[in-house]
């Protein structure tokens, strides 16, 4: 297969989709292909305002499927769990799960609950987010988790003796790379622990090549960026192809729990969506299993697999 398009997407029809992030960007996109062929999405957001605006442009679409809003907010684990807890009191199934909403270099900062902010929200929150959904996704034949990762987690590194840079000088570029590099971790150790207990259900990682979005806020922000821009439109695409190896993800019948989708272009930076690969650090089990036991200790959530 040279391209994968939407055009692959068969009837989603009865599918139940949880996107984070979904009022912009990829999430945006996702959930508008997702609903046009059949799916139920459910778009987790934290800005009521953003995402009304986004439920009704995707609603002026002709939907086989259905969208409703729900309100998420990844910097907080009290959301997460209210979040999580009226899921599972009102869904009969969850066919998929999509890890997608993230901030991208800040200046530092901490979350509610006291974690360096972009490991907080991107990780630790979607951590504790697939944890409480972890029942509702096994009792579901074949459902999958899907996490977004970076191309900038091939700079990721982690020292875990300081995870939130209270004894070290803070690099945003470096904890957003450390960030990503986390999801693809958890999605590949998931997918291991899914694999032992005889799951069904499937995790899966994906990346979006580098994508114009609400992402790139504090990008816009640096001179010698803005004065890079015409360059950049070379390797940058849009939001809709960066949304397309989350969808590939998401309903692919071919693909298999434990494997990476990003853009097949030079470097990964854009281009139709096919199986990649990822850095040798991401496929370290000892880092893995580590970074699986501290984020259970800092979200208090233990992943009971069925």
């Amino acid at each position: 297969m040279t391209k994968w398009t939407e055009a692959e997407v068969q009837d989603l029809t009865g599918q139940n989709i949880i996107i984070t992030g979904a009022n912009s960007g990829i999430g945006f996109h996702a959930s508008q292909i997702l609903a046009r062929h059949g799916a139920h999405v459910i778009m987790a957001c934290r800005n009521p305002s953003k995402a009304e605006k986004a439920k009704h442009e995707i609603e002026l679409q002709s939907l086989k499927g259905s969208v409703e809003l729900a309100s998420l907010d990844l910097n907080s684990l009290e959301s997460v769990t209210d979040f999580a807890n009226s899921m599972l009191g009102r869904l009969e199934h969850l066919d998929c799960l999509v890890n997608n909403a993230g901030i991208m270099m800040p200046p530092y900062q901490l979350t509610k609950d006291g974690f360096e902010s972009q490991l907080g929200v991107n990780h630790l929150g979607h951590f504790a987010l697939t944890g409480r959904l972890l029942p509702l996704l096994q009792q579901t034949a074949n459902s999958r988790v899907v996490s977004v990762s970076s191309i900038a987690s091939n700079a990721g590194k982690f020292n875990f003796d300081d995870l939130h840079y209270k004894n070290t000088k803070y690099n945003s570029m470096l904890a957003y790379g450390r960030s990503k590099l986390a999801n693809l971790l958890f999605g590949y150790e998931l997918d291991r622990k899914l694999k032992a207990q005889g799951s069904s259900t499937m995790s899966l990682v994906v990346h979006p090549g580098t994508t114009t979005s609400n992402l790139m806020h504090y990008l816009t922000e640096n001179r010698f960026i803005n004065l890079m821009k015409p360059l950049s439109d070379l390797y940058t695409q849009s939001a809709y192809m960066g949304s397309l190896p989350t969808v590939r993800a998401v309903v692919d019948p071919n693909v298999k729990g434990g494997e990476y989708f990003g853009p097949r272009g030079l470097l990964g930076h854009r281009g139709y969506p096919k199986q990649v690969r990822s850095s040798k650090l991401s496929h370290n089990q000892e880092v893995a299993q580590k970074l699986w036991d501290t984020s259970e200790v800092l979200t208090k959530v233990n992943f009971r697999f069925a």
